[in-house]
């Protein structure tokens, strides 16, 4: 069962969608609060992002940008959108 925040992420996802997340060139990129991103710069401490992925934030983005495709990781987007809602 799903809280009110968790998404199925099959439910979501496109074709597309799921093609790039399949590319190991993909980076996604995750919502978190400020206080956790600056606690992961300074002090290397692992934060949790809105979809519960716990990684470590870092300011060079996962390496080589040029070879790389960004993307925003689509449960994170989906829950704050819906946080952000008037």
């Amino acid at each position: 069962m799903l809280s009110d925040l968790e998404v199925d992420l099959d439910v979501d996802l496109d074709e597309e969608l799921r093609r790039l997340l399949d590319d190991e060139r993909t980076v996604v990129n995750h919502y978190m609060t400020k206080r956790a991103i600056m606690r992961g710069l300074v002090d290397g401490t692992p934060g949790r992002a809105l979809c519960g992925e716990v990684f470590t934030p870092s300011s060079h983005g996962g390496g080589e940008v040029s070879d790389r495709r960004a993307i925003v990781c689509p449960t994170c987007q989906t829950i704050y959108n819906t946080l952000t809602k008037e």
